[in-house]
């Protein structure tokens, strides 16, 4: 399979001046994966160091032996105490999670004196957005394990999935020169919304970060526009069909008795008010308080599952050809849909499947007619797959972090989709409506400071 031609052009852009790392920020669905690996191809890197998600390691693999035209010795790294010979000229793929903990052998090859790498690929580059052990192992800026490559790319369909601050590491570490000495303080009171106020009995002042400042958007764009190519499917991809996302409310009086009488919504908007008085970023804290909100939003998920089943039962009951996939986040939630839906045949992935299981799912669903339904854990599912056998995608319960919503809806609307994409976020009055309305704010946010030249101009006309 050759390159198309905007990877072709993205390659040509990258050799351009490579003293300068350059971040590949193509819609998911564009195949940053085959740019990458042409781009290691051009430059004649030997020794390349892949990083990206655990269930990304396998499609990497394959990708590397399917596509590279010259020959490496391939590794996947399995667990952070791998460990290797120094002398040995390999090229890895590992996780980021081997990298997260200081201790793993794995680290120690990876630092040791002797060992340098002609290419480090960050794939999924935006999990590097908050300071953590993985972050700081990889992108310090004195220390971190980029200076051991002699080019880093990043890639990432969803840059910052939150606010402009998940850029600062990465722009501190690639491009020092656009942080202008910032600290990341200093860099979020410069371009996000920051809303200070004192709260309890001490007087505690809250910084919490509400967004990307609106008249901060064009300058950021500015700055990064030399060093990041951001391609959408719509201004490459001419054939791709349309893309229709839309909020669908379920009334009260649809939900079992059962479900009208709990007070789990009350409940929820009561407690979300405690998330509102934290420093930071409202949905970063969210994310960070799913587990002490498990009870609610898995009640709120169950609660739903009734009348999605029966949506989804009429419709692929009127139309007998036609795919749905569906996104969830509670595995019960995930097991009722699945169980509530299984003679239209039915295959899932979640987190418990390893990626020979995922791929397996994933071809029965494009290629078996009597498979018509996915089920998906958003975090497990919603990289590395490739659903075009379906275009209608439903968000049984979103998740808190827009990136992983967008990159959702993108299993269905690349490479090889024939017909326009509907994706339904699936709503309940009060908190969860709250939720999804913050969440498609953040997203059209992103969406404006990630657009292309081509996109503003069309949404100026």
């Amino acid at each position: 399979m050759s390159l198309f031609n905007y990877q072709r052009e993205t390659v040509d852009w990258l050799c351009e001046d490579l003293k300068t790392c350059r971040y590949v920020a193509h819609e998911p669905g564009l195949g940053k994966t085959y740019t990458a690996i042409a781009f290691a191809d051009r430059i004649g890197a030997k020794r390349v160091l892949v990083i990206s998600p655990a269930h990304g390691r396998e499609n990497w693999r394959r990708e590397f032996e399917n596509r590279q035209l010259n020959w490496r010795q391939l590794r996947v790294v399995r667990t952070g105490n791998d460990n290797f010979p120094l002398e040995d000229p390999l090229s890895l793929i590992l996780s980021y999670d081997v990298v997260s903990r200081a201790g793993y052998a794995i680290r120690e090859y990876l630092m040791a004196p002797q060992v340098s790498w002609d290419l480090l690929i960050l794939d999924e580059a935006h999990m590097l957005g908050r300071n953590s052990e993985r972050t700081r192992f990889l992108l310090n800026p004195h220390t971190g394990l980029f200076k051991r490559a002699r080019y880093t790319l990043p890639l990432s369909g969803t840059p910052a999935t939150k606010s402009a601050s998940e850029l600062f590491p990465i722009m501190r570490a690639l491009w020092p020169h656009m942080v202008n000495g910032h600290s990341w303080t200093s860099f979020e009171d410069e371009y996000c919304r920051i809303r200070k106020y004192q709260t309890g009995t001490n007087y505690r002042e809250i910084r919490q970060i509400e967004g990307t400042k609106p008249e901060k958007l064009t300058k950021l764009k500015n700055l990064l526009k030399p060093v990041m190519s951001i391609l959408k499917t719509d201004n490459v991809m001419k054939d791709i069909p349309s893309l229709r996302v839309t909020n669908y409310p379920l009334m009260m009086s649809l939900l079992d008795k059962k479900s009208r009488e709990t007070t789990v919504l009350k409940n929820l908007d009561a407690r979300l008010a405690t998330v509102f008085d934290e420093e930071g970023d409202f949905l970063t804290n969210l994310s960070k308080a799913e587990l002490t909100f498990a009870t609610e939003r898995r009640a709120i998920g169950m609660a739903k599952v009734t009348s999605i089943v029966q949506l989804v039962s009429d419709e692929l009951t009127s139309d007998t050809k036609r795919k749905i996939v569906i996104f969830a986040f509670h595995r019960d939630v995930i097991f009722s849909l699945c169980h509530g839906l299984d003679t239209f045949g039915v295959v899932t992935v979640d987190g418990s499947r390893n990626a020979t299981q995922k791929q397996t799912a994933q071809d029965a669903f494009q290629t078996d007619p009597n498979i018509r339904v996915f089920v998906g854990q958003i975090k497990a599912a919603s990289t590395n797959l490739t659903l075009t056998a379906a275009h209608d995608v439903i968000l049984a319960e979103a998740s808190w972090n827009p990136g992983d919503n967008y990159q959702a809806i993108r299993r269905c609307r690349r490479i090889g989709q024939t017909k326009p994409v509907l994706a339904r976020y699936i709503s309940m009055s009060g908190a969860d409506d709250r939720i999804n309305e913050v969440l498609a704010a953040r997203s059209m946010e992103l969406d404006t400071l990630f657009a292309t030249e081509s996109a503003d101009h069309e949404q100026a006309c």
